[in-house]
C-alpha cells in the first residue's frame, strides 16, 4: 500500500487515480496521521458492500438487530462461510 500526504494527493490526484488499479490502495495522511484511503474500484467491486462495511451507522443497526434476534431465541447461523456471506460480526 502506498502512503501519500494530503498535499501530494491534491497536486497529483489525477495521476494517483489512474495508477490505482496497478499500484493498489493509497493511504492519505495529514500531519502524519491517516485520514483517508483511496481504493481502486473495478467492475467486480460491489460498491454497496464497500460503503456499508465502513458505515458506523450500519453496524450499530446490525448489532441492535442481532441482539434483538438473539433475545427472541432465533438461531445463529453455524458459520458465515457456510452461508456464503463473509460476515465480520459473527
Amino acid at each position: 500500500m502506498k502512503t501519500e500526504n494530503l498535499r501530494t494527493v491534491k497536486n497529483q490526484l489525477s495521476n494517483l487515480i489512474e495508477e490505482l488499479p496497478q499500484a493498489g490502495p493509497v493511504l492519505v495522511t495529514k500531519s502524519g496521521k491517516a485520514r483517508a484511503l483511496l481504493i481502486p474500484i473495478t467492475d467486480d467491486v460491489d460498491l454497496e458492500t464497500v460503503l456499508l462495511s465502513n458505515s458506523p451507522r450500519f453496524w450499530r443497526l446490525w448489532d441492535r438487530s442481532r441482539r434483538a434476534a438473539l433475545t427472541q431465541f432465533f438461531t445463529r447461523p453455524r458459520s458465515s462461510a457456510s452461508s456464503g456471506n463473509a460476515c465480520r460480526r459473527w
